[in-house]
């Protein structure tokens, strides 16, 4: 008589084994494979899936691959501005050029540097403001970190603006650092931004004659913005608000200041040894409604204001109102837009705006139509501002300018 016994049989990595004299144990180091089956399911090619159980060692993480990208802005742009004192015509060519290197998940660096080369012809009896120039110059040079998901910290030559959906003041690069928190729903509907910028406005150095002895001028802001989008209407309403300050600024700023749209009553001193009576500090605050009513028609208004708490009341305040219309038609985009803008003298450092921008102690409205051809990434424009003094200021007279651009627009890698 044969008796038949059921034997269960262990099959265990000889590799995995190891033996303990101190407690008398088998030990498997962490990665071993242990497999159990019954004899009677054994077969020549090795253990069934079904009837097995297996711990599997975790995924190897794979090495961060260092990421390139590289930008090409080219912009041509001709400029006729004219007023009492001024008379000029003149033509630019700008290439800006960027690179950002993702180094790890949360170190890259950002390297931009612009061209200008400049032509033209013009008469000022004041100033240089109407005439070119050529040279070369930095738009971004920093290191940036990323601790958690939702924050980011710079450090090194950064762009520098006070409030990011509308502003009297034109974006700057200064040296410094600044620090950047978003958060956001898992849908992205709903989004809240704030920022903080600690930096040193560009003065340049000075050569020969007396040492400026003033501290360094510095600039600050802290801004809080958030975005809603309203999916059933198709509408994303925006609000941001950012508080500045700027101080030590030198007498070159005040002096450049002085003639390009500050009231002469905020300055002391004359010639290389003007200085600031007044400060600037204070709040400038703006919203913005988007609404697409078509797929092919989006609308935009924005309006912003305002306030310089370290200035007299007659010349502290300031608005700013856009309505644009974006019509497409298959690659083609057309966007009218139309700005009014009331600005008195002394919201910021005049010296701190470009020119055709530039509204301090001005009224008036600006009329652009743009064309897009998106897939190119190629635009055409042109615009008409007139602007009309508030006050009355020797340095200043109404005017007008004319502008007409071309700007292209080229990933490199």
């Amino acid at each position: 008589m044969r008796l038949a016994l059921s034997v269960s049989v262990v099959i265990i990595s000889l590799s995995a084994v190891s033996w303990s004299k101190t407690n008398s144990l088998l030990r498997f180091p962490k990665n071993s494979v242990l497999v159990a089956q019954n004899s009677s399911t054994l077969t020549a090619s090795g253990a069934s899936p079904a009837n097995s159980l297996s711990v599997k060692a975790p995924a190897v993480e794979e090495e961060f691959q260092t990421k390139y990208k590289g930008t090409a802005v080219v912009h041509f742009l001709g400029r006729s501005l004219t007023d009492e004192y001024v008379k000029a015509n003149a033509g630019w060519m700008f290439i800006s050029t960027g690179l950002e290197v993702e180094y790890t998940s949360w170190l890259s660096m950002n390297v931009g540097v612009a061209f200008m080369l400049g032509e033209g012809a013009g008469q000022n009896y004041y100033t240089d403001e109407g005439s070119t120039t050529n040279a070369v110059g930095i738009d971004e040079l920093s290191v940036n970190l990323k601790p958690f998901k939702f924050s980011t910290l710079k450090f090194g030559a950064l762009d520098a603006r006070l409030n990011p959906l509308v502003s009297v003041m034109t974006p700057n690069t200064y040296v410094g650092a600044a620090q950047k928190f978003e958060f956001a729903n898992e849908k992205e509907t709903a989004k809240l931004m704030f920022q903080l910028n600690e930096q040193m406005p560009g003065e340049g150095v000075k050569t020969g004659g007396v040492v400026d002895q003033q501290k360094n001028p510095f600039f600050l802001a802290a801004t809080m913005q958030t975005d809603l989008k309203a999916e059933p209407i198709s509408t994303t309403f925006k609000l941001a608000a950012t508080r500045f300050q700027f101080g030590n600024l030198s007498n070159g700023t005040a002096k450049s200041s002085l003639m390009k749209g500050n009231s002469p009553l905020s300055f002391t001193g004359q010639g290389d040894a003007t200085q600031f009576l007044i400060g600037f500090s204070g709040t400038e605050s703006a919203a913005a409604v988007e609404t697409e009513l078509t797929n092919n028609i989006t609308t935009t208004l924005k309006g912003g204001i305002i306030k310089n708490d370290r200035a007299p009341d007659d010349r502290n305040q300031g608005q700013v109102g856009t309505v644009s219309v974006k019509f497409k038609k298959g690659n083609l985009a057309y966007i009218p837009s139309y700005t009014a803008f009331n600005v008195q003298a002394d919201v910021t450092p005049a010296a701190y705006t470009i020119s055709a921008n530039r509204y301090h102690n001005r009224k008036g409205q600006k009329m652009e139509m743009k064309v897009e051809l998106e897939k190119q990434k190629l635009s055409f424009y042109g615009n008409y501002t007139k602007a009309d003094e508030l006050v009355e200021n020797p340095y200043l007279a109404d005017r007008e300018i004319y502008n007409l651009g071309v700007e292209a627009k080229y990933d490199l890698f």
